[in-house]
Order: C-alpha cells, then sequence, then structure tokens
C-alpha cells in the first residue's frame, strides 16, 4: 500500500514526496467516550489504518486526494479556504 500511495502522489501532483505518514485504525474494547472524562477505557491500534503523504510547493496551494473515492484531485488556497461541496470527503 505504501508503494502505491507514492507512485500514486508522484504521478497526480508531479513533485516529490516529503513525507509518507500511517495512521493506524482503533478499537475501544471496552470504555468508548469514557478516557476524556477519567474513566477507564482499553483501547487497541489496528494492523490497517489510512496513509497519507505530503509534498511542498511554491504557492499557497493545497491538494488533496483520496483513493477510497473516485472524485478527482481538490485543491484550494490557504488564503481562501471555502466549503468544498456538501457531503465530500473533502470538507474534511
Amino acid at each position: 500500500m505504501k508503494k502505491t500511495i507514492i507512485n500514486n502522489f508522484k504521478n497526480i501532483y508531479r513533485t516529490k514526496i516529503e513525507k509518507v505518514f500511517f495512521s493506524p485504525g482503533r478499537v475501544n474494547l471496552i470504555g468508548e467516550h469514557l478516557d476524556y472524562n477519567g474513566g477507564l477505557v482499553l483501547p487497541t491500534a489496528l494492523s490497517v489504518g489510512i496513509y497519507g503523504a505530503v509534498g511542498f510547493s511554491n504557492d499557497n496551494n493545497i491538494f488533496v486526494y483520496s483513493e477510497g473515492f473516485s472524485e478527482k484531485p481538490y485543491s484550494f488556497s490557504l488564503g481562501s479556504i471555502a466549503k468544498v461541496e456538501e457531503n465530500s470527503w473533502a470538507d474534511y
């Protein structure tokens, strides 16, 4: 999966990848939503998760792409962040 992310990043953005990140999934066996109230929980990390990759550009534009959705990559300027569209993954 990591190699796929790296290859797709290079093909889509035509720039050098600076860093690849992995965020494992998490499951709470007991104690959902109790930890931030001082309660006891038993969470564990999963081997499945999501990958992210970043590269730098010389402008203030951000480009986002997900392999899990069929839409084209989204882009926006840091100077004018706006809602993309209703019910779009890019709004998150």
